[in-house]
């Protein structure tokens, strides 16, 4: 049947069928005239009319589990996702930091130095890094 007529049997908007097909737990299929048609059990399709003429809820029970059930899956994939960008911004961080110890552990020469032809030593240079403190890109770009 077609989707607008698996709606009113189920009690359930057009919309509603679409996403249930797109998530699998309807079947269908496209016919030759390219309309999609859906496949409905015979015992649901008589337990509806007489749900639909009492005004029973059981369809939009059905449709919200149905979401539920997407919700929860997507909520599943989200996680998944966030840990494994957590656990590569961890090991990006432990790999900045592995590489910019060496450059800190460097000294720098503290005593003035004389140069031939010069009447004063050479300023030091501990003095002329004193006000400037070396920070790296990442540290300076996030405030540490």
């Amino acid at each position: 049947m077609t989707q607008r007529e698996a709606a009113e049997i189920l009690g359930v908007s057009v919309e509603a069928i679409r996403k249930r097909i797109k998530r699998g737990t309807l079947p269908s299929e496209k016919g030759e005239d390219g309309r999609r048609y859906v496949f409905l059990d015979a015992a649901p399709d008589v337990h509806s009319e007489s749900q639909a003429e009492s005004g029973s809820t059981a369809p939009l029970v059905d449709v919200l589990r149905d979401e539920i059930a997407h919700l929860r899956r997507e909520s599943e994939r989200k996680d998944a996702i966030i840990m494994s960008l957590s656990q590569s911004n961890a090991e990006l961080s432990r790999t900045i930091r592995a590489i910019e110890a060496p450059t800190e552990a460097r000294e720098a020469p503290t005593e003035a130095t004389e140069q031939p032809g010069r009447v004063e030593p050479q300023a030091s240079v501990e003095g002329a890094q004193e006000g400037a403190e070396h920070r790296s890109w990442w540290q300076r770009w996030f405030g540490a």
